[in-house]
């Protein structure tokens, strides 16, 4: 395990070059950071950390404060002060136009300041680059393709899976899509955390060494929507049929969030297909319930923590699911393998938490360093 942590430690590149600061600064060396957010589940739990770290910030001189981006887009009247640094982070359904307007307004009142573009989106391509690199400084988003080339590419669809499932359930093709990324854009690409960093899973995790598991009756846990686009509909129900276990929740049907939690903890291993994106909100709650996480190989992605090494951190099958049963078998056979994984990727994600590696990357972004 020691060896994970190190891997996933030596990832953090230094973003400023810069001799190092002491934790103490005086009033005039204050950063102000203005922090325009999205409401929601998703999008808040990309900003929590600033909150969960705002001590350690403050000893730094950097200071944030919250606006709703709707309010902020609603009036030209409404101000945000005068911040050093921007964290814009609108929700996909704004659409190009509209975010390049609150840009390029953001940029006329506050021509100094830098912008941080927070993309909370699912998929993992990056459809909104090119319009927003001239006003960007850094662009922050949860996962990315580990093979940058990638990003030349087209695909049938806006994302691979799309293309990938329609021809695998002999769907409608749908015409081929390459949202252009400027060389320029790739430069400002950071990897940030992802769903874990919410504050149901952020702030127990922060004190916990072990996973908030409960007695294990549960053999495998998929309780899985299969409403949406014809191929993400046809993949999920696929995903259900493949499934096979006694003692099991395989199934389509919604439950609230408190059944669904007691479940995950009561259950050995977690089956985790893809969404509309690679990475699920169901990855990390497996991994804070103390369930073996299972799900299609995602080696192709690029996150942080990398909480998605097979064998390891997680158990990898293929997408099509036909591997699935094999690998499900084996790891109730396995209870030492599947108690090692858990362990590991929970170990991973709670050092993480109780790090500096969060405070780095983003003082560094801000032109602090920590001191060490």
């Amino acid at each position: 395990m020691d060896i994970l942590i190190a891997e996933t430690a030596s990832r953090i590149k230094p973003l400023i070059d810069s001799a190092s600061l002491s934790l103490k600064k005086s009033a005039h060396d204050q950063i102000n950071v203005a922090i325009l957010f999205e409401k929601g589940r998703i999008p808040v739990s990309q900003i929590y950390p600033f909150e969960f770290y705002k001590n350690d910030f403050k000893k730094l001189g950097i200071k944030f404060k919250k606006y709703n981006i709707d309010e902020f887009e609603a009036s030209d009247k409404f101000s945000i002060g005068h911040p050093d640094f921007i964290i814009f982070q609108p929700w996909f359904d704004k659409g190009d136009s509209r975010m390049v307007q609150m840009l390029n307004r953001l940029k006329e009142a506050h021509p100094k300041a830098k912008i941080l573009f927070f993309d909370c989106y699912a998929p993992t391509d990056l459809r909104f680059a090119e319009s927003v690199d001239p006003f960007i400084d850094y662009y922050v988003k949860k996962h990315v393709f580990r093979d940058r080339s990638q990003y030349n590419k087209a695909t049938a669809g806006d994302t691979s899976l799309v293309e990938y499932y329609n021809r695998l359930y002999n769907l409608s093709e749908e015409p081929l899509t390459l949202f252009k990324v400027p060389d320029s854009f790739l430069k400002k690409l950071i990897v940030g955390p992802t769903f874990f960093t919410s504050e149901p899973m952020m702030l127990p995790m922060s004190s916990s060494k072990r996973p908030f598991s409960l007695k294990k009756s549960i053999n495998v846990h998929a309780r899985l929507t299969t409403k949406g686009t014809p191929w993400y509909s046809a993949m999920r129900q696929s995903a259900i049929k493949s499934c096979h276990a006694a003692d099991s929740i395989i199934t389509d049907e919604f439950t609230g969030l408190k059944k669904y939690a007691r479940e995950l903890r009561s259950s050995r291993i977690c089956f985790s297909p893809f969404g509309y994106g690679e990475i699920c909100w169901r990855d990390y709650e497996a991994i804070f319930s103390g369930a073996l996480l299972i799900k299609p190989d995602s080696s192709h992605v690029e996150t942080y923590p990398d909480v998605f090494k097979d064998k390891k951190t997680y158990v990898a099958c293929k997408w099509d699911f036909s591997d699935l049963d094999e690998k499900i078998d084996y790891y109730l056979s396995h209870e030492d393998e599947r108690l090692d994984i858990v362990n590991n990727a929970y170990k991973l994600l709670h050092r993480y938490i109780n790090g500096t590696e969060f405070i780095e990357l983003f003082a560094g972004l801000f032109g602090r360093t920590v001191k060490k």
